[in-house]
């Protein structure tokens, strides 16, 4: 079978989705969105012929399919959604910062996505504004965008918040003020701090819920370790991650645009696909945002892809 450089997600799936049904039970909300990314702008879900009136040509124009997990249909989408942040935005410098949880919590997380979702927003934007009050750091209002991820660049479970937020905030009397911290190219706020009380108040809400019963484990067994976890989680640092975008907040921005519509992975980002395999392209933020390539089965990239779709449900 031929390699296909630059491929399509359609084609991949076209290649690797058949062999995946023969040994993987799929749910109806997958096989959905695998036949739609299959089908979409395909003779498969109908056209449209357009006649020019002046030379006669007829233009063939086919469906889209409209599903959330679809890349070409959602592409539109989140260039509207971009379009309408870039208009919000100051002329002033900006931060991209990211709020993750340790990898001990993704369980009791999957299992209780929309409650632990909300708490994950809520802890991480009220340290954000809480900080801001301080008159040693800035004092002053301050506003940010936050986007939540449920996944990684790799298509790996992986919960977390990003924030843009701008160098600066407005004061009672209405006035800018810049950050007050003698380092300000790396953030307005000391981080480090950040981080630790990030991660007590989310922690401390995972206990108060627990204590309720207002969580849900997969298994007994699970439920009893639960507190375990979170003496582990709680033992390792919580690292925030902040960085200004040197290139101004547009290219987080666009990256920010794509997972607000749910497009787990674009056919931009995939490089090779031959009769084994899938290599695409991922930036690893654990080493500043650099580029680099993986190279999966071509199965296991269609589990994962599926697997991330059946998250957000």
């Amino acid at each position: 079978m031929e390699v296909i450089e630059r491929p399509t997600l359609a084609q991949v799936f076209r290649r690797f989705y058949p062999r995946y049904r023969q040994s993987s039970k799929v749910s109806t909300e997958q096989r959905r969105a695998a036949w739609c990314i299959q089908a979409c702008r395909t003779p498969a879900l109908g056209e449209d012929q357009w006649e020019c009136e002046r030379c006669g040509n007829v233009h063939t124009v086919y469906h889209s399919c409209g599903n959330r997990h679809c890349p070409i249909c959602q592409g539109a989408r989140s260039h509207e959604w971009l379009q309408r942040q870039q208009e919000r935005l100051l002329p002033v410098p900006y931060f991209h910062v990211v709020f993750t949880i340790a990898s001990e919590l993704h369980v009791v997380f999957l299992y209780n996505r929309k409650l632990l979702y909300q708490e994950l927003f809520a802890q991480s934007s009220s340290t954000l504004l809480d900080f801001r009050r301080n008159p040693q750091f800035l004092g002053a209002q301050l506003g940010f965008l936050g986007v939540l991820h449920t996944w990684g660049q790799t298509m790996v479970y992986h919960p977390h918040t990003h924030y843009v937020v701008p160098q600066g905030g407005i004061d009672a009397q209405g006035r800018w003020v810049r950050p007050k911290l003698s380092d300000q190219a790396r953030f307005l706020l000391p981080i480090k701090a950040v981080s630790k009380v990030f991660r007590a108040r989310l922690l401390h809400r995972l206990e108060t819920l627990y204590a309720e019963g207002k969580l849900v484990f997969p298994d007994p067994l699970t439920e009893s370790q639960f507190p375990d976890q979170l003496r582990i989680a709680a033992s390792k640092p919580w690292e925030v991650y902040a960085q200004r975008p040197f290139a101004g907040p547009e290219p987080f921005l666009r990256y920010a645009s794509l997972y607000t519509h749910r497009m787990v992975i674009g056919s931009s980002r995939l490089l090779e696909c031959d009769d084994q395999s899938v290599t695409f392209k991922y930036k690893d933020y654990r080493q500043g945002g650099v580029t680099k390539s993986m190279r999966l089965d071509g199965e296991i990239f269609v589990n994962r892809f599926l697997h991330v779709s059946a998250h957000e449900n």
